[in-house]
């Protein structure tokens, strides 16, 4: 806060010297607090605790995705998981597979009901949508009935057009899976159990409540930025006025030393993000551990000192 007494000094601002420590007392403390807790969880992964951070945040926001997209497509989450281990084996990237899936869904629903070109396909192949209670078969069931079909279809024309009715228009790869037949596919299946890919219904559940807890940290720290800097405003501000009225008190002198007039605004504007860098950069040491967008403060510093502006 060196910059703050420095500021005052050249343009004899008049504060009570108890209110400034204060201040600088407040700035400090929020530095040092911020670069401990940076310290701490091993920000900017450096050393054990970054690495162990970071991996456990990597996990969490794939477990959070992984039961979150298995509940939109009503399929078990060892299921999703296994599937698209074998998709991705057949070619088949993940978001892709995922599309096709809600697609495949969609068209059990309807045949469901008896409708859509899907639930003639279906009828055809001697595959039932319901089970004896009536209610809807698993989805992971259903495909793995597709796929013993499409096994022993030797017409691949017919195969592709019953893969557009049943998955939608990016089909085109998913014949590649479905020929495979069922037992090929649950090979598979059991690969990605055993090479441990497959996460755990309890690693699922944490991972969830872990991406909860951080995207809590961010709102928190949004709204400690959002703090400092209305505590900020005031400063700036006085700032602002000060240098306005020296402005047109000086109009004469200015125009007589224009050249060092510049000089001072440069130092101020200096002086001024000095200010906020000692924030910004205790501030973003939390931000930037949790994926917020790195902000430019310190090449605009660099810009400013270097007379690059």
């Amino acid at each position: 806060m060196a910059t703050v007494r420095e500021l005052i000094t050249v343009w004899g601002f008049k504060v009570d010297d108890k209110d400034l420590k204060k201040l600088e007392s407040g700035f400090q403390g929020l530095k040092n607090q911020a670069i401990g807790l940076a310290k701490i969880i091993g920000f900017g992964g450096a050393g054990v605790a970054g690495a162990v951070f970071g991996l456990a945040k990597s996990a969490s926001e794939a477990g959070d995705k992984i039961a979150k997209t298995s509940a939109k497509l009503g399929i078990g989450s060892d299921a999703y998981q296994e599937l698209g281990f074998a998709a991705k084996m057949a070619g088949i990237e993940q978001e892709r597979f995922d599309g096709q899936l809600s697609k495949l869904s969609r068209s059990i629903a309807d045949a469901a009901t008896g409708t859509g070109p899907a639930a003639d396909h279906f009828k055809a192949m001697g595959i039932a949508v319901k089970g004896a209670n009536g209610q809807i078969r698993p989805t992971e069931d259903i495909l793995l009935d597709l796929s013993d079909r499409f096994a022993t279809m030797p017409d691949q024309t017919a195969k592709l057009g019953m893969a557009f009715d049943i998955f939608g228009r990016d089909a085109a790869d998913v014949t590649l899976l479905l020929n495979q037949g069922s037992e090929a596919i649950n090979s598979m299946r059991g690969q990605a159990r055993a090479l441990g890919t497959v996460m755990s219904g309890d690693a699922l559940r944490a991972a969830e409540m872990l991406d909860d807890a951080l995207d809590e940290s961010r709102a928190i720290v949004t709204g400690l930025k959002n703090e400092i800097g209305v505590g900020l405003i005031p400063v700036v501000l006085d700032v602002l006025r000060t240098f306005k009225a020296w402005v047109l008190a000086n109009r004469q002198l200015i125009k007589q030393k224009f050249t060092q007039f510049i000089a001072a605004v440069v130092r101020i504007a200096k002086i001024l993000l000095a200010v906020f860098m000692q924030v910004a950069n205790s501030v973003m040491r939390i931000t930037r551990l949790f994926g917020a967008k790195r902000l430019t403060v310190e090449s605009k510093l660099r810009s400013w000192e270097s007379g690059s502006w």
